[in-house]
């Protein structure tokens, strides 16, 4: 039996226990947004081309999304038509193939997106890619109940071999609300985004902001991994906040033959392929709040960074996860007492913590990791 150990931050007591706290559990959460009388978890208005509203369980267009306290809500969506709308489509949308030249990057790709059922953008390299670095600029909108019977009804990577091109995303953003891939009849992975396990030519997203809410991932008869994210063997995803915006993973969650998880990511990486790679970096008051569990692969990474200035809230848990902690503010306050367990814990650099501390049963957050 491995023997587990506690780690708390003893640098400063003030930077764990404030006032408020040493007289009971003290709650804290992402801001909240009222829009018509709707609480919504963050302003999913950012474009002023969709209008939220209260909606429906009798509505099966209506977007569900679970809230942490376990309550379904439902919220209607009416959409404020533009010149870069893309509605109720049923093929792939932005489609990049590679056939021996690859696919070579895009500029910019922004839009409303909704209910497309064929898929939003796929880039799929050929194994006889002539090299280089191969780059998107940015990708970014509002991605609302769109589906696919494959993986990712937002992005989807995949390759067949190739020679090693460096491939990437500079910035992808937007709101990402109820997206979804079912299958009756095989495994699935990411329910808005999907970067398939790859052997050479990898697909990083090196900024990923916005809002992830009620994203999900349904097979019947197999296993479904990521309800808003999967990140395959060998690629990477940095999810990012800063200039005081937020960053909110909120009712995401996978059903395998019928049974429910609320992991929003999933990190994999088997069959001889090395695992992936997850990063969260918050800058200039940024803040990340991960209201799901991560989950993947036992020994991939995650990275929680910053410049100081940001905020990292951890309200569920990192499964399986080699955590490495810096130069960031931790909290994990959200009126619930609760035993954070990870692979491994690495603590670099300048941290503060934030924990739940309950003096009457006098019991508080932990950090708990099999090795250090």
């Amino acid at each position: 039996m491995r023997k587990s150990k506690i780690i708390r931050n003893n640098k400063s007591s003030a930077k764990i226990f404030s006032a408020a706290a040493l007289t009971g559990i003290v709650a804290f959460g992402a801001p909240v947004y009222s829009q018509d009388n709707v609480d919504l978890p963050i302003d999913m208005n950012i474009s002023n081309t969709v209008q939220w509203s209260n909606g429906s369980a009798d509505n099966p267009a209506d977007i569900a999304i679970t809230h942490p306290d376990g309550i379904t809500k439902y919220y209607h969506y009416e959409n404020q038509k533009t010149n870069n709308d893309y509605i109720d489509q049923t093929q792939v949308i932005h489609d990049f193939e590679g056939f021996g030249t690859g696919w070579y990057g895009f500029d910019t790709i922004e839009g409303n997106y909704i209910r497309n059922k064929g898929g939003i953008l796929d880039i799929y390299n050929d194994v006889d890619m002539a090299g280089g670095n191969e780059y998107g600029n940015k990708f970014s909108g509002n991605f609302i109940d769109n589906s696919s019977e494959n993986n990712g009804s937002v992005f989807r990577y995949r390759d067949r071999g190739g020679i090693g091109t460096y491939n990437a995303i500079k910035v992808m953003s937007g709101n990402f609300i109820g997206n979804h891939v079912i299958s009756g009849k095989k495994d699935v992975d990411g329910g808005a985004i999907a970067l398939e396990n790859v052997y050479y030519d990898t697909m990083h997203i090196e900024s990923l902001s916005g809002s992830f809410l009620g994203n999900y991932a349904k097979s019947e008869t197999g296993t479904a991994r990521g309800g808003a994210i999967y990140v395959g063997g060998n690629n990477s995803v940095r999810i990012t906040a800063s200039d005081g915006n937020s960053t909110v993973f909120m009712g995401n969650y996978t059903e395998s033959q019928g049974v429910r998880d609320d992991n929003a990511i999933y990190v994999g990486g088997e069959d001889g392929y090395s695992i992936g790679w997850l990063g969260f970096t918050t800058t200039k008051n940024g803040k990340i709040y991960m209201y799901d569990n991560v989950d993947g692969n036992k020994g991939y990474c995650v990275t929680i960074t910053g410049d100081g200035t940001g905020t990292f809230g951890l309200y569920n848990d990192l499964r399986n996860a080699d955590v490495r902690l810096e130069n960031t503010h931790l909290t994990t306050l959200n009126n619930d007492i609760h035993t954070y367990n990870f692979a491994q814990l690495t603590i670099s650099k300048d941290i503060s913590m934030s924990l739940d501390v309950d003096l009457k049963n006098k019991s508080m957050d932990r950090l708990v990791a099999d090795s250090y």
